[in-house]
Formats: structure tokens, C-alpha cells, sequence
């Protein structure tokens, strides 16, 4: 079996300049994934019957250098945290550098706990999985049927798998600020009586017919899961997947980590501005509950990864839907990638099943640009998994397909495109493509109002930075040319453009508020592959 992957990395950031009025721009971030999970396709071919030895010869070699790849960046302070890699037949290669609490504190090891943030959805997606093979849920049922008492009329709409596969059409937070608000729990440990009040904030757009993250639908799928259980979500998590899956050191968070962390947790860290690493302001992720709210170890996620790659923890269809974000059509899947951050914490798991390995990182020293903490986890992927980045798969091509159901409009100019103030903008920065650096770098301070007599050295870098990545992707992936449009929030305009071999690029811009036919924030994604490392340009990521 031969695998051909996808990968979906959305860069985005917002950059201020201290003394100034914010002015927010986003630029683009090394390898990081939309989300919760993106997925690859595999083909099949015959294998000869003498194959094991070589394979596992080969297996045993691949996880070696992926091991050597994590321990060098955690010699060389690139790999704050704990991270693991392991392959079927073998004890797993864990690596751990940095300390629980810097400067001095505990150095990590594999048990440490850290803040598993929107890795606590895939825990949610196998219990959801698992109360539907026991029949006590349906993927096709309604929110309003599975939650009796929730009196809300769009939840009748709204159906359990479209939660889960981020199609609802609920916004991403119940209200702006997504640490501001979350689940209260009740004297009895329960979150649903809290969930079942927020009756008024329902879908912002048509359910099933586009994909928008919401965090505040993996809220909904916590009540969902405590009435279907009648237990407390953390009870029922633990009968449902930590107990089966022997991931003992895993609970939701109830505290807020700072000076007073118990004993084995990490603190959250960001670079300071000498680059060394500070602690982040104690923050509260106990009310990110089914959304995000969970804290464990390298090697509990270990466990879960070898549960899904047996078939311990799910049947096969189960385990299908899983690695398909639960029906997906067209996509016939090989691996499974995961994503979460909180202030101060990276993390990711990947988890593929043909080849079958898994690689675990969970990182507490993250900059503004949370993601870019792990780019040693996506080299340690790339080995594992045949690197063969730009390889298109059926993912992509069942993507473009479905482009009409979520949302897009197909065009094949500028001039299908419903006009924006900012368009000509980005008309001119996207075919900018076509010429050198200094042209896309040019067109990307018109795009933002960027002068060159600009007083802020560091602003300009990260241009430059940005504006050569983007450029090498498109020399070497390209060229790209316009395919479809559709609308985003806040007056935000999407566009994709399509490459060969059915690769393509999706950028995001959203209206500047200094002017009309300016772009304020812009953020740039790559669909059916993953740029490789090397293509990384200094001063890309801020530091």
C-alpha cells in the first residue's frame, strides 16, 4: 500500500506593533493543520508474498531517523515538550526536552500533563463513535432528539453528525472572545444543565452546506454525550475511551495553571523578548470542556493512537467514519491529523494507517504563532509517512468536486467575482505570482498599505518573509490559477485557486478598517499538499 496524502495548512497571524494602533495582518505560519483533522486517501497495489522482512527492516529504519530528527530539535531547544513516534511491533521512541516550569523548574518528561486543547475534540469524536455502535445515538439524528429538554428550534436542524464534522453552521464561539466564555459545571460535575441555556445562539449559516471549526458545537456534542450516558462527561469519557484505551492519566481540567501548577504539569511558555522562554499570564481552560478542556501525556495519547490503529477502541465502519470526519463523500482514507493550542501550548497527533504509524508532540513553549512550534513533529511525519509532499489523492479531488455544496461558486476570472473595494488589490498580488520577488513583495505591501520608508524594520521582514514562502510555493507547486470564490464573514472574501495535479491554494481577506481598498488580515492555505520544510525563508514566522 502506497499512501497519498492530504494536508490543509491554514497560516494565519495577527501582528501589532507596540505603541501602535493594532493593525491586523495575517501572515502565513509554517506546517499546521485547519482544525481537527485532515485526512489522505491510499491506493492499492499487489504486494509479494516475501514483503514482511523488508517492510519491517524498512518500518524500523524510518522510525529510527524520525526518532533522531525529534531528538536533535530537542537537543537544540526546538522541541519544548514531549513527543513520540511509534510504528506496530515496536516499543515507542519518546523524546523530551525543556521543564515543566521554566527556568528551573522540572525538566518534561513523557508523563508530564500538559493542556491538550482541541486534541480533546478527537477524544469526543471516538465516544460520539462508540455510543453509535453500542445504539444508543445516531449520527443522523437531531440535536433537538439526542438532547431532550434542549428547547431550541434550530436544533432540530442540526443533526449529530454534522456537529461533529464541523458542517452545523454554528459559529466558532459562543460569543467574541474564545477564553471568555465556556461551560460552567453544576454541584454534580455536569456541564449540560449550562450547554442547555444557550438556546439563542444557533447556526449562522444553512447547516450542511459549508465547513466552519466551531468549538461551540463540540460544546453541544458534551451535553450530547452526558445525556446519553447520564453520567458527568468526564465519567463518561472515562467508561467510553480513557478507561478502553488505558489512557489513565487524562481528565478535564479544573484548575488554572500557574505558580501553584500540581505536581507533572506543564506551564504554558511563549518566547520573550530576548527569546528565552517566560511563562504565560495563568489562564482558565476548564470551561473549553468537550471543545478543548482535557490535559494528558505523550503517552496517553500513545495508548489512543494504538487503540485506533488495532481496532481496539472501534469497529471498522466506526473506525471509517472516524478517519473520513464521518462520512466525508469520496474519501477513502489512510491517515488522520489533529491540531490544538492554548496560550503558552502546541500540539499534534497524527495517527496513519497505511503506512501504520503515529506521532505524538505536545509542546508547552509556544510563540504568537502557535503552530510554528511544530515543525519538528511535521519532519518526524514527512519520514514516517514517505514524505512525498505534492502528491495529490482522491481527497482533493472529492473536494473540488463537493466545492458547490460547501459554499463556492466555480469561476475561471476576476471577473466572475462579485466586486470588493479591495479586489484590484488582490487581483494584482495574486498574479503577482507570475513575476519575482521583489514583485510579489511589492504587491503584498499594496495589499496592506505598506510603505518602504516604513519605520518598523521588523513589520517589513515579516513581508518579505511571507511574500518569498508564498512565492516558492507557487514556483515550485504551481502555477495556480483562479477556480472558485465564495464569501466569508465579515464582509471576508475567499478565493481558490487551482494548481496541478489538483493541488490548490485558498487564501482568506478580510477588509482593512484604515481603508476600503485595503486588505487587513489575509491567511493562506495549501489543499492536497504540504509545502516541505526547506521552503521556509528567514523571517516568515515572527519571533
Amino acid at each position: 500500500m502506497r499512501p497519498v496524502r492530504s494536508a490543509r495548512s491554514v497560516r494565519s497571524v495577527r501582528f501589532t506593533r507596540p505603541g501602535r494602533t493594532p493593525r491586523p495582518v495575517a501572515f502565513l505560519r509554517i506546517p499546521a493543520t485547519l482544525a481537527c483533522a485532515a485526512v489522505a486517501a491510499a491506493s492499492s497495489c499487489e504486494v509479494g508474498a516475501n514483503s514482511t522482512a523488508p517492510a519491517a527492516a524498512a518500518d524500523s529504519a524510518r522510525l529510527a531517523t524520525a526518532a533522531a530528527a525529534l531528538e536533535q530539535a530537542a537537543s537544540a531547544g526546538a522541541l519544548h515538550g514531549a513527543a513520540s513516534v511509534l510504528v506496530p511491533g515496536a516499543a515507542p521512541r519518546r523524546t523530551a526536552g525543556g521543564r515543566l516550569r521554566e527556568p528551573d523548574g522540572e525538566p518534561v518528561t513523557a508523563d508530564s500533563r500538559f493542556r491538550l486543547a482541541s486534541l480533546t475534540k478527537l477524544v469526543v469524536q471516538v465516544a460520539v463513535l462508540r455510543l453509535v455502535e453500542r445504539g444508543d445515538l445516531d449520527l443522523d439524528q437531531t440535536l433537538a432528539s439526542a438532547r431532550p429538554g434542549f428547547e431550541a428550534p434550530w436544533a432540530e436542524r442540526v443533526t449529530l453528525r454534522q456537529l461533529l464534522a464541523f458542517r452545523s453552521g454554528l459559529p466558532r464561539e459562543l460569543r467574541g472572545d474564545p477564553l471568555a466564555s465556556g461551560v460552567q459545571l453544576d454541584a454534580d460535575g455536569r456541564g449540560a444543565p449550562c450547554v442547555d441555556g444557550w438556546t439563542a445562539v444557533g447556526p449562522e449559516l444553512e447547516p450542511d452546506t459549508r465547513t466552519e471549526y466551531s468549538n461551540l458545537g463540540y460544546l453541544h456534542l458534551g451535553a450530547v454525550i452526558e445525556r446519553a450516558t447520564d453520567r458527568p462527561l468526564e465519567a463518561a469519557l472515562r467508561e467510553l475511551v480513557l478507561a478502553p484505551a488505558g489512557m489513565d492519566g487524562v481528565g478535564l481540567c479544573t484548575c488554572t495553571p500557574g505558580a501553584d501548577a500540581p505536581p507533572g504539569h506543564a506551564v504554558g511558555h511563549a518566547p520573550g523578548p530576548d527569546g528565552a522562554a517566560e511563562p504565560v499570564a495563568p489562564f482558565d481552560v476548564a470551561p473549553r470542556w468537550s471543545a478543548g478542556g482535557l490535559h494528558g501525556s505523550v503517552v496517553d495519547l500513545e495508548h489512543l493512537a494504538r487503540g485506533l490503529l488495532d481496532g481496539e477502541l472501534l469497529g471498522e465502519a466506526a473506525t471509517d467514519e472516524l478517519f473520513t470526519q464521518f462520512g466525508r463523500p469520496g474519501v477513502d482514507p489512510a491517515r488522520l491529523e489533529a491540531r490544538g493550542h492554548v496560550p503558552g501550548f502546541a500540539n499534534a497527533l497524527t495517527v496513519s494507517r497505511e503506512p501504520p504509524f503515529a506521532v505524538v508532540a505536545l509542546q508547552n513553549l509556544a510563540p504568537a504563532d502557535a503552530r510554528a512550534a511544530l515543525a519538528p513533529f511535521e519532519a518526524a511525519v514527512a519520514e514516517l509517512g514517505d514524505g512525498a509532499a505534492g502528491a495529490h489523492d482522491e481527497d482533493v479531488v472529492a473536494h473540488l468536486r463537493g466545492m458547490t455544496d460547501d459554499g463556492w461558486t466555480l469561476v475561471a476570472s476576476f471577473e466572475a467575482v462579485p466586486p470588493r473595494p479591495f479586489l484590484p488589490r488582490v487581483r494584482a498580488y495574486l498574479e503577482s505570482f507570475d513575476g519575482d520577488r521583489a514583485d510579489v513583495a511589492a504587491a503584498l505591501r499594496a495589499l496592506h498599505g505598506v510603505e518602504l520608508d516604513d519605520d518598523d524594520e521588523e513589520f517589513l521582514e515579516m513581508i518579505a518573509g511571507t511574500s518569498a514562502y508564498e512565492k516558492a510555493i507557487h514556483d515550485r507547486f504551481g502555477p495556480f490559477r483562479l477556480a472558485a470564490w465564495r464569501p466569508g464573514r465579515d464582509d471576508e472574501l475567499e478565493l481558490y485557486l487551482l494548481g496541478p495535479e489538483k493541488r490548490g491554494v485558498r487564501y482568506r481577506f478580510g477588509p482593512s478598517a484604515r481603508a476600503d481598498d485595503l486588505v487587513g488580515t489575509k491567511a493562506h492555505a495549501t489543499m492536497g499538499f504540504r509545502p516541505p520544510p526547506d521552503l521556509l525563508p528567514d523571517g516568515a514566522v515572527p519571533r
